[in-house]
Formats: structure tokens, sequence, C-alpha cells
């Protein structure tokens, strides 16, 4: 039967009518699961995965295949682990790939044990260079809106974020997380979550409050507690 050849992997060319005889070809694609307090978890797409082909090769001497030339090659691919160009004898060009794995099975010899028949299976796994991902600068890329106390009618509110404290907000609008008691009367329908914190896209009102100075001294406390005037 006249040999046809069917694809080419580096060097080695791969005939459809007898040393070819199994073709697979796989590409699956990458997810991440976010878990949830209740409910089931959240997918994401992180992208595909690389595409691998297994090729299976049934390689006899009798039929004019070149064993020795074939498993050389396919052990110095796999020892420089140099990407190959693969292509198919029709012109379809699919990439380069590298030789991730070997299966061979010797299943004859001649009397002085020289391999007759082989039966290999080799799995290549594409190619993708490295490549640098430029970034925006800072000033051209998106930025977040900043955290800001507005006016409006002479008052001065905030709009909330997810997961928003009170704390949080008290020291954004007055410097201190003294503030809280005084939020929280002010914005009695508002309430915070212990795991959640404050809901998102909410209207916070920020009440005018007088400034809790805290009394200090230069005493030291153990001097303070122990000092009696009376005591000379």
């Amino acid at each position: 039967m006249q040999n046809k050849d069917y694809a080419q992997f580096g060097n080695i060319k791969l005939a459809n009518t007898d040393g070819l005889n199994k073709f697979d070809e796989s590409v699956s694609a990458t997810f991440v699961e976010h878990q949830l307090i209740t409910g089931t978890p959240l997918s994401q797409i992180m992208g595909k995965d690389l595409r691998e082909i297994k090729l299976m090769l049934s390689l006899r001497a009798s039929m004019g295949h070149d064993i020795d030339f074939v498993v050389s090659e396919l052990d110095k691919m796999l020892e420089n682990k140099e990407p190959q160009h693969f292509m198919f004898a029709d012109g379809r060009y699919k990439g380069k790939y590298t030789l991730a794995s070997i299966n061979s099975s010797v299943t004859q010899t001649d009397v002085k044990g020289k391999i007759i028949s082989s039966d290999i299976s080799i799995t290549i796994r594409e190619y993708v260079p490295r490549q640098v991902i430029e970034y925006k600068k800072v000033e051209e890329a998106k930025k977040e809106p900043k955290k800001e106390i507005r006016k409006e009618d002479d008052k001065k509110y905030y709009i909330t974020r997810d997961c928003d404290k009170w704390n949080l907000i008290s020291f954004m609008a007055y410097g201190s997380a003294d503030y809280i008691f005084e939020l929280r009367q002010a914005n009695p329908t508002i309430k915070e979550s212990p795991l959640d914190g404050i809901e998102g896209g909410l209207k916070i009102v920020i009440p005018e409050v007088k400034k809790k100075v805290k009394k200090t001294t230069s005493t030291p406390p153990w001097i303070r507690q122990s000092y009696n005037p009376n005591i000379l």
C-alpha cells in the first residue's frame, strides 16, 4: 500500500496508511470557584488551557518505517524541550507544540534484539510564548471613586459602599472613631451586619457634633493613684 503523509511534527513525518493510526485532540478551560456563606459557589472562567494532541504510532520495519530514527528524534525533543512545528500535509498549520510525554511498547524484535515492531503513543502540548503585558499608566487607568463626605442643602452626607463600618465612617467624617453613637442616632434605619457591614448605596447623614476632648495629664497614672497631698 502506498504511504501517504498525513502530518508532520518536527522532523517526523506521520502517515495515516500505516504509521499513524490514532489522533486525539483535547482542549479545556479552567474555572475558579468563589465560596459563599450560603448557597452554591460562584464559578468564574480564568481562560482556556493549552491544547493537547495525542498521537498513536504503529511502527513496523517490514513496512519501511525507520523505527530507530523516530525513537531517536522523539528522545531529542523530550530532552531539549524545544517547541516543534506541527502541520498537516494539506498545508494547514497547527502551530508550535512541545513533546509532553512518550509511551512506547516494543511488540517484536529480531534475533539480535533490534526493534522491528513498536507501538508508540506521544502527547504534544500547545506552546504559547511568553508575552509582555503592557499596563496603562496609573493616571490613565480607571480609578475607583474616592470615599468622600458631600454637602446637600447645607447638610453633610455620605453614600455607603458594601462592607462599610460605623467606626470607619466616623473616622472619615470626624477624624476619630468616637462618634459611632451620634451617627447611629442620626441614621436609625441604617443597620450594620457583624459580618457584612453596612449595605452599599445607602445615604448616611453626617450630623454636626461637639468635638470630644480627651483629658490628658503629664502625671503618670501610678503617681496619680498613690499621690496624697496631705502627706509631705
